[in-house]
C-alpha cells in the first residue's frame, strides 16, 4: 500500500510538472467520458434499467394482430378467453388508458387516468402506500365508484375522500407510492368494469390493453402457443387474430430501443478515438522519457517496478478525467433532455445513478490500463532502433473510426433534412389546436354532445383573431389511432375479411369548414354544406389515396361507395369532395385511403379535436379559447393545446434528436483527429530535426520539407479514410431503419465526408510542416 501511495504522490508531481500534455489528456478523456456517460444515462434510464416492478422479467404485454386490417388490438372477450383458458398466468390483467375532464372545482382539468382490471396491481406486484387497490366487487358494473389516486395528484391539490370525474363521485380507497406511474403519466386509477356475458354477446365489445405476469418456468414461445390456440377458437368480430407475447420492457422501450443503441454505438466510437488519442499522446511522451528509464534501470530499478509506476501515471490521468467527466455528464444530461420527446422517455426520470457512475468508472480503469501498456512499453525502450509506428496506426484508427461517426451524422442530418422538406398535406402556420373532452354524466347522449360542439364552434368562430374554427374526432400527430372502416365501391364485386387490408380506409369525422380550418386544400367538389351535417345525410368527403385506389384517374365527384362489404345493407354515399392527401401520424409514413364523414353521423363523440385558423400568433389564443370553454361550461376542460406546427415539429423530435448528437460527437471525434494527427507530426518533426536541417544544408527547399512532412500526413489521413470507408459502409446498414430520403451507402455523402477528413487531416499537418521549415540548419548541425 505504501508503495502505491508513493507511485500515486510520484504520478501526480510528474502530470504538474508537464502541465500540456496533463491539459490535454484531461480535456480528451472528460469530454469523451462526459458525452459516453451522458448518452448512457438516458439510454440506461429508458431502456436498460429493470421496471420499478418485483420480478419484472416475467411481466408481459400481450396483444392481438389482425392481419387482414394490420392492427393490434384486444378485445374483450378475447381477454376473458385467456383468462378462463390460459393456466400459464399467474396473474392476467387488463386496462385502458385516457384524459379524463377532473370536475367539481371552480374550473375544469384534464388528467391522465387509467383504467384497470381489479388484478391490475397484484399483477405487476405494487402495493399502496395508504389504503388499499380494488376488488373483484368494484371490477363489476355498478359497483366501480371508487379511485386509486398518485401521490403527485395532491400536489397543489386540497386531499380529499371524493374525486369527481366526468360529473361523477368517486371514492378514493387508496394512494400509491410516488414512484408508481404505469401506464406513464397516470394520475388516477379507476376500475375496468367489463361484464364477460355482455361483452360475448356480440354487441359493442371493448377494447383494452392486456399485461400478465407468467408462471415460474414458463416461456413467451409456450405461452404463444397457448393463446393461438384459444384464438383459433374465437368467433365473430374477435376471429382471426394472431397473439403477439412480447417483454413489458419491450414493450414500453418500442420502437425507440434502436434509436439509443445506435446513438449508444456512436458514443463508443467516440470513445475509442479519445483511447486512441490519448494512447497517442502517452506514447510521445514515454518516447521523450526514454533517456530517464534508460537511466533508472541501469541504476538497478526493476522493469515491472517502471512499468507500474507508468500505468499508475495512467490510471490518474483516467481517474481524474473521468471525474471531470462526470461533472460535465450532469451538465449534458440537463442540456440533452429537452430535446428528448416525451413518447421516448414514456415517463422514466433520467438521473446519473450507480450503474451509470460504475460504467464511468470501468471506462476509467480500461483507458488505464488497456492504453497505458503500450506507452509503458515504449518508453522503456533504450535504443534509438525505430520501432513499429504505433502512433501513426493510432492515427489511422482515430481517422477511421471518425469517418464513420461523420458519415453517421451526414445520413442522420440528410435524412432529417428529407423529412422536414416532406409536405404534410396541409398548413401548419397560424393554427390553434387542442382537445375536448365532455363529461360522462352530463353528455352522455349524443345530440346533446352535437348541441354542445355547434356552440363551441360558433363561440370560438366569433372571437377575434380567428378566421374560422372546426371540429374532428382525431387532429393531426396527435399521436393517437385513426378510426377504421371497411369501404367498397359501387359496381365492385363482392370480397371477403381475407381481403380486408385491401378494403381499409381511415374514417374520420369533421364539422363544415374542416379543410379550410386545417389547410388542407380540396382539389376536387367542395366541402360540407350546412344542410348535410346531420346523421341522415349520405354525403362524403374522400381523400385523393382512396381515389386513386377505387377510381383510378377518373373523376370521384358522384361516385358512391358502401362504408363495409359490397352486400352489407349500409347505405351508399355519394363523394362530393375529394380532399389532398395529408399525413396523419408521421411523415415518414404512406397515406392511407381516407374518408370523411358528418361528426353528427358518429355515434357519440365525447373526446374531440378542435382547430382554429388565426390571423395572428395562434398561441395567444390559448386563454381565449379555455375562458370560452369555461364560459359555456365550466365542467368541459381543454387538453392538448399547442399549435398545429408544434404537433408537426414532435413528430421529428426524436430524428432531430438523432441529428444533434450525431453532429456533436462527429464534430468531437474530428477535434480528436485534429490533435492526434497534430501530435504524432509534431513529435515526427521534433525527432528528426537534424536530418532535416542536414537536408535544408545540402540544398533542399523549404516546399520540399514542407511536402515532406505533409505527405507523411496524407499517408496517414489515406490509410485511415480506406479503413474508414470500408467500416461506414458496414455501419450505415444497421441506420437503414432510422433513414428517410436517403440511403446507407450514398455515395457523395462518403466522398464529401472522405473530402472533409483529408482537407481537415492535412490542415492538421500543415501546422508541423510549417515549423519544419523554420528550422536553421546551422543550429541543428551545431547542436548534433
Amino acid at each position: 500500500m505504501s508503495t502505491l501511495l508513493q507511485d500515486l504522490r510520484l504520478s501526480v508531481r510528474l502530470l504538474r510538472r508537464s502541465r500540456g500534455f496533463a491539459a490535454a489528456a484531461l480535456a480528451v478523456i472528460a469530454l469523451s467520458t462526459g458525452a459516453s456517460t451522458a448518452v448512457f444515462s438516458v439510454v440506461y434510464s429508458v431502456v436498460l434499467r429493470p421496471l420499478p416492478f418485483p420480478e419484472p422479467g416475467r411481466l408481459v404485454s400481450l396483444t392481438q394482430f389482425y392481419a387482414s386490417f394490420k392492427e393490434n388490438v384486444v378485445t374483450g372477450p378475447v381477454y376473458f378467453d385467456w383468462l378462463d383458458g390460459a393456466s400459464q398466468f399467474a396473474s392476467l390483467a387488463a386496462y385502458s388508458a385516457g384524459q379524463y375532464t377532473l370536475t367539481g372545482a371552480e374550473t375544469a382539468e384534464s388528467v391522465p387516468v387509467a383504467r384497470v382490471s381489479h388484478q391490475f396491481f397484484d399483477c405487476l406486484g405494487v402495493r399502496p402506500a395508504s389504503g388499499r387497490t380494488f376488488s373483484a366487487q368494484e371490477g363489476r358494473p355498478g359497483s366501480d365508484g371508487v379511485v386509486v389516486v398518485s401521490r403527485s395528484f395532491w400536489n397543489g391539490r386540497r386531499r380529499r375522500d371524493l374525486v369527481e370525474l366526468e360529473g361523477r363521485g368517486y371514492r378514493v380507497i387508496g394512494e400509491m407510492p410516488e414512484s408508481f406511474a404505469f401506464p406513464p403519466a397516470t394520475q388516477l386509477w379507476v376500475p375496468l368494469a367489463l361484464d364477460p356475458a355482455r361483452e360475448r354477446a356480440g354487441g359493442p365489445v371493448e377494447m383494452v390493453r392486456v399485461i400478465g405476469r407468467l408462471k415460474s418456468g414458463v416461456t413467451a414461445a409456450g405461452l404463444t402457443a397457448t393463446l393461438a390456440g384459444i384464438s383459433a377458437r374465437v368467433q365473430g368480430f374477435s376471429a382471426g387474430g394472431r397473439p403477439v407475447v412480447v417483454p413489458l420492457r419491450l414493450w414500453l422501450t418500442g420502437k425507440t430501443q434502436r434509436v439509443w443503441f445506435v446513438l449508444t454505438g456512436v458514443v463508443v466510437i467516440v470513445l475509442l478515438v479519445a483511447c486512441a488519442n490519448v494512447a497517442g499522446l502517452l506514447i510521445a511522451r514515454g518516447a521523450a522519457r526514454r533517456s530517464e528509464m534508460a537511466i533508472r534501470l541501469a541504476l538497478g530499478a526493476p522493469a515491472h517496478r517502471l512499468v507500474r509506476q507508468l500505468l499508475t501515471e495512467s490510471l490518474v490521468l483516467a481517474v481524474a478525467g473521468s471525474a471531470a467527466g462526470l461533472a460535465l455528464a450532469a451538465l449534458l444530461v440537463r442540456v440533452l433532455l429537452p430535446l428528448v420527446p416525451d413518447a421516448m422517455l414514456a415517463g422514466r426520470s433520467v438521473q446519473l445513478d450507480a450503474p451509470v457512475f460504475a460504467c464511468a468508472t470501468a471506462t476509467a480503469v480500461a483507458i488505464a490500463l488497456l492504453f497505458g501498456i503500450a506507452p509503458a512499453r515504449e518508453a522503456l525502450r533504450t535504443t534509438r532502433q525505430r520501432p513499429l509506428d504505433l502512433r501513426g496506426i493510432l492515427v489511422a484508427a482515430e481517422v477511421a473510426l471518425s469517418l464513420v461517426l461523420l458519415v453517421a451524422a451526414a445520413l442522420m442530418v440528410r435524412s432529417f433534412s428529407a423529412l422536414t422538406a416532406v409536405d404534410p398535406g396541409f398548413r401548419a402556420d397560424h393554427a390553434l389546436t387542442l382537445a375536448v373532452n365532455l363529461p360522462a354524466a352530463a353528455y352522455r347522449e349524443p345530440p346533446r354532445q352535437f348541441q354542445f360542439y355547434r356552440s363551441v364552434l360558433d363561440a370560438l368562430a366569433a372571437l377575434p383573431g380567428v378566421r374560422g374554427a372546426a371540429l374532428a374526432s382525431e387532429l393531426p400527430f396527435s399521436g393517437g389511432s385513426t378510426g377504421f372502416a371497411l369501404a367498397s365501391a359501387e359496381g365492385e364485386r363482392p370480397w371477403n375479411s381475407d381481403e380486408g387490408l385491401r378494403h381499409r380506409v381511415d374514417a374520420l369525422f369533421i364539422s363544415a369548414g374542416y379543410f379550410r380550418a386545417a389547410g388542407t386544400p380540396l382539389v376536387e367538389g367542395r366541402e360540407f354544406t350546412a344542410g348535410e351535417m346531420t346523421a341522415e345525410s349520405h354525403a362524403v368527403i374522400v381523400n385523393r389515396a382512396l381515389a386513386r385506389r377505387y377510381f383510378g384517374a377518373e373523376h370521384a365527384i358522384g361516385r358512391r361507395i358502401k362504408l363495409g362489404f359490397v352486400e352489407s345493407p349500409e347505405p351508399w354515399r355519394a363523394i362530393v369532395g375529394v380532399a389532398r392527401d395529408s399525413k396523419r401520424g408521421a411523415l415518414d409514413e404512406d397515406v392511407a385511403p381516407a374518408v370523411y364523414r358528418p361528426y353528427t353521423q358518429r355515434n357519440g363523440l365525447r373526446v374531440a379535436g378542435l382547430i382554429l385558423r388565426t390571423t395572428g400568433d395562434p398561441a395567444a389564443l390559448a386563454e381565449p379559447v379555455r375562458r370560452t370553454l369555461a364560459r359555456l361550461d365550466g365542467a368541459v376542460a381543454a387538453s392538448d393545446v399547442q399549435t398545429l406546427e408544434q404537433r408537426l415539429n414532435r413528430s421529428v423530435a426524436s430524428q432531430k434528436l438523432r441529428s444533434v448528437c450525431s453532429v456533436l460527437l462527429a464534430l468531437l471525434a474530428l477535434a480528436m483527429v485534429v490533435t492526434g494527427l497534430y501530435g504524432v507530426l509534431a513529435y515526427l518533426v521534433a525527432q528528426r530535426m537534424v536530418e532535416l536541417g542536414v537536408r535544408m544544408a545540402l540544398g533542399a527547399a523549404p516546399g520540399d520539407i514542407f511536402a515532406l512532412v505533409l505527405r507523411r500526413g496524407a499517408k496517414l489521413a489515406l490509410a485511415g479514410i480506406a479503413a474508414g470507408a470500408l467500416l461506414s459502409l458496414a455501419a450505415g446498414q444497421s441506420l437503414r431503419g432510422l433513414l428517410f430520403g436517403v440511403t446507407p451507402a450514398d455515395p457523395w455523402i462518403l466522398l464529401g465526408a472522405s473530402a472533409l477528413m483529408l482537407a481537415v487531416s492535412l490542415a492538421a499537418a500543415a501546422l508541423p510542416a510549417r515549423r519544419a521549415i523554420r528550422i536553421d540548419p546551422m543550429r541543428c548541425l551545431r547542436q548534433e
